[in-house]
């Protein structure tokens, strides 16, 4: 079983157990302008790919990408640390 912690970047936490995480890399990180109400760019999105866990006791499996995620296996240690991007000025 995994423990999974995934920070927004807004900075919102969550926690989830699963026992099965895979991650899916981008192969280019993808830029989408966010232009406010007076038109001008404020920020863009940048992805580097996709953590994917499995939900019980549905089997769903659930997308995060963005972000950071931390993987910890049973005995709370971290095996693995993605840097999912988010939203930069």
């Amino acid at each position: 079983m995994f423990t999974l912690k995934h920070i927004t970047p807004y900075g919102s936490e969550s926690v989830h157990e699963s026992a099965e995480v895979s991650y899916t890399p981008n192969a280019e990180i993808i830029d989408i302008p966010l232009v406010n109400n007076e038109g001008n760019t404020e920020a863009v999105w940048a992805s580097s790919g996709t953590v994917w866990w499995r939900a019980e006791p549905s089997h769903e499996l659930v997308p995060i990408n963005n972000g950071s995620v931390y993987v910890m296996n049973d005995a709370g240690s971290t095996v693995s640390r993605y840097n999912l991007g988010g939203w930069r000025s």
